[in-house]
């Protein structure tokens, strides 16, 4: 969203928000304490659309803005409405207007937008690089967020944010502390922009390390502190293969006034940087980025299995058997389910042979040799009395 479309958006949101505020006020008494959230659908131009954003109206209808797009907008939005302009700034807010300040930092395009109290103009940076202390409270419980700009002329401009405590009618006030030149002087190593020393002879004879004061052979003042507006990193990113590695703008000055270089974060993909076509999967048509190549590659195929029913009763090996297939035949079986379970087989009682006989017959015996009798419940049986086997033999 250009300069020019936001600063009609919010002041038309302003005004819009005022006559809500009057409202309020004049049929309920009442004042608004809490921050309102007011959210915009995506705005449509000729090109692609702008990201939604949500705007935050303070009590003192001092506002923030919040591109709902960026990865810290959740952060942004839960700083904005339980703090300050200050800390959701420092949160990942874009912008905050009151009615004599604004800041807008567009961190998509490296440009921000100033206008400081007392200023008459806006003053814009194009192709900047940004950086915020951590944010301080000063004595009346004010926020205070220190914000250092590095421009693309090599100048390092130190800011701050300071909005009142939350619910106050006082107003968010941005200022503009200083403006340095960090393109000539001396150079200090390969991580740092040169720096320029002061002129004043009488106030260097009596230089010392802690004095507030920088002169030779000083590198920053004052000792022991993160951030030093002295110690700007002169590269801010560095390429790991495609990924990219980044820390602030500024360094640490240690306790004998020499700048330290901060330590570069552990390396991203960072679309477009360092030959990455891709940071995360929202910046693919398949929805996957390979965090180890940065780029886009094809969803994995997603396993479906589908499986027979396990037998009703268990074999006599105590094993159930069943069979799964993958009905997207993806080749894999990272999520296949078992197909055989143990079980315990059912027990039979053995069968033990229980016979019960006629008496033989006809008695006494016929002249034939023969007698026969009947096999209870089973089968009818012939035998030749006193044998002992199943022959015809005939005993005499």
């Amino acid at each position: 969203m250009s300069l020019k479309k936001e600063v009609v958006l919010i002041f038309a949101v302003l005004i819009l928000s005022q006559i809500a505020y009057s409202a309020v006020v004049t049929q309920t008494g009442d004042t608004l304490d809490n921050p309102t959230r007011v959210d915009f659908p995506p705005v449509y131009d000729e090109g692609p659309p702008e990201a939604a954003a949500a705007l935050i109206i303070y009590s003192n209808q001092n506002t923030v803005t919040i591109n709902k797009d960026s990865p810290d907008a959740q952060q942004a939005l839960d700083a904005a409405m339980k703090g300050t302009p200050a800390d959701a700034l420092k949160a990942g807010a874009t912008s905050v207007f009151t009615p004599d300040s604004i800041f807008v930092n567009y961190a998509d395009t490296g440009t921000v937008t100033i206008k400081a109290i007392g200023d008459t103009q806006i003053r814009e940076y194009t192709n900047a690089e940004i950086t915020y202390g951590e944010v301080k409270k000063g004595d009346n419980e004010e926020s205070i967020l220190p914000v250092f700009i590095r421009t693309s002329d090599n100048k390092l401009v130190t800011a701050e944010v300071e909005s009142p405590p939350a619910g106050s009618r006082e107003d968010t006030i941005v200022r503009i502390l200083d403006e340095i030149d960090i393109t000539v002087g001396v150079s200090l190593s390969s991580d740092f922009s040169a720096i320029t020393y002061p002129t004043s002879t009488e106030r260097i004879k009596f230089n010392f390390c802690g004095d507030s004061y920088l002169a030779f052979p000083e590198q920053c003042e004052t000792p022991n502190t993160e951030n030093n507006v002295y110690c700007v990193h002169s590269i801010t990113t560095q390429c790991v293969g495609t990924k990219t590695a980044a820390r602030d703008l500024l360094g640490r000055c240690n306790d004998a006034c020499a700048c330290s270089a901060d330590n570069f974060n552990p390396a991203v993909c960072v679309k477009n940087s360092c030959g990455a076509s891709c940071g995360s999967g929202t910046d693919c048509p398949s929805g996957v980025c390979d965090q180890n190549t940065c780029s886009c590659v094809a969803a994995p195929c997603q396993e479906d299995w589908v499986c027979t029913q396990y037998p009703a009763t268990c074999p006599s090996n105590g094993i159930k058997t069943r069979t799964c297939t993958d009905r997207n035949g993806c080749g894999t079986t990272t999520n296949k389910p078992q197909e055989s379970i143990s079980c315990i087989p059912q027990t039979t009682t053995p069968c033990n042979e229980l016979w019960s006989c006629l008496e033989w017959s006809p008695s006494p015996c016929p002249s034939s040799g023969i007698q026969t009798r009947l096999q209870y419940k089973y089968k009818q049986a012939t035998r030749i009395k006193g044998l002992h086997s199943n022959s015809n033999h005939i005993l005499r």
